[in-house]
């Protein structure tokens, strides 16, 4: 919890949160762009569900990172509609 530093707090903010935060960031990005070469990449390399969703990352082995920002798809879901 990030309470602020007027009211007595440390003013730290939560990592976790801001790094979901960020993650759902780049999960927008590729739903919004239009002919980008990094969103042709990552949808030929795991696969589209629908128009703008890639599929599940459930292998063992490539990007970690992909794996973990598309994790939040269904919570971007969720606070976008």
């Amino acid at each position: 919890m990030n309470i602020s530093k007027k009211i007595g707090g440390e003013g730290i903010k939560n990592m976790k949160f801001q790094n979901q935060s960020l993650m759902m960031k780049w999960l927008w990005k590729f739903a919004s762009a239009e002919n980008s070469l990094w969103k042709e990449v990552i949808a030929e390399k795991y696969g589209m569900r629908g128009n703008w969703i890639t599929t599940e990352v459930s292998s063992p082995y490539g990007s970690s990172v992909w794996r973990s920002i598309s994790d939040l798809w269904d919570l971007v879901l969720e606070r976008s509609c």
